[in-house]
């Protein structure tokens, strides 16, 4: 279950959603032709403001997210007050 999803953006394609999970202090990947979703970034319930890769890396309260064609995200933080880029 999502817990307060409140940003959203889609790829380019539109068979990828980005959800933000405000709560959970995560991003989530939704892929529309599976339904399948995994988070990219963050971990649940673990909120902080920590660079560095998937299973490592902290979000603190992301509110919004922006897809870029680049492949790259940008995620705009409450709590910690930035805007961060999410590579891969």
């Amino acid at each position: 279950r999502y817990r307060m999803p409140c940003g959203i953006d889609r790829d380019t394609s539109g068979t990828n959603l980005f959800i933000v999970e405000y709560e959970n202090h995560t991003i989530r990947q939704l892929d529309l032709l599976s339904r399948y979703s995994w988070i990219i970034a963050g971990q649940c319930a673990s909120p902080g403001s920590v660079d560095g890769p998937l299973g490592t890396n902290l979000l603190n309260f992301p509110r919004n997210v922006v897809y870029l064609p680049s492949n790259s995200l940008f995620i705009t933080e409450q709590s910690g007050r930035s805007i961060r880029r999410l590579l891969w």
